[in-house]
């Protein structure tokens, strides 16, 4: 019998991180305009130069934070492909999920215009979801497009419920 192991690591988008960095940056906006009037009720005395600096930074240092820190949202993984199971190993945490434990499975690709995005989501019969996605702004996709292709043909070799929601379906229309 020979045992077929195949690895992948990838770089997948973390929502917890990324929504911590939006609301640091929402943060940072509130903050500097408190400031900006702070400023503009005690010290200023009519000058333009001071003003469009006071309107421009609450602005401008949100958005580059933002732009600057993106891609700190993503976490690299790797996954252990199995014939009967998948290991799945994050910096902090490692799941071992067994194919006979999977209810249903959603593998897809939603190609837009301005970004492409891939995406597995695993159902377990125990009613915890695991979701591996990654957009193409933020990650490199291709290595999680090749996972996804592997898996996609695994599962369906070991007949798994294939289980797409409404909006995948239109979007993959």
């Amino acid at each position: 019998m020979q045992c077929t192991e195949v690895c992948y690591s990838f770089l997948v988008n973390n929502a917890w991180k990324f929504f911590r960095l939006l609301v640091f940056c929402v943060l940072e906006f509130l903050v500097l305009v408190i400031i900006f009037f702070w400023f503009l009720f005690v010290f200023w005395r009519g000058g333009t130069f001071g003003l469009l600096l006071g309107l421009s930074l609450p602005i401008v240092l949100p958005i580059s934070t933002f732009y600057f820190f993106r891609k700190k949202t993503c976490e690299e993984i790797t996954v252990l492909l199995s014939a009967s199971a998948m290991e799945i190993q994050w910096p902090l945490k490692k799941i071992v999920i067994s194919f006979a434990d999977i209810k249903s499975y959603s593998a897809c690709c939603i190609v837009q215009d301005s970004y492409d995005m891939e995406s597995l989501r695993i159902q377990l019969k125990n009613g915890k979801k695991v979701r591996l996605s990654a957009t193409s702004d933020l990650c490199d996709i291709k290595p999680l497009r090749d996972f996804r292709e592997t898996f996609d043909k695994l599962a369906q070799n070991l007949k798994l419920q294939q289980k797409y929601t409404w909006e995948e379906r239109m979007l993959m229309k």
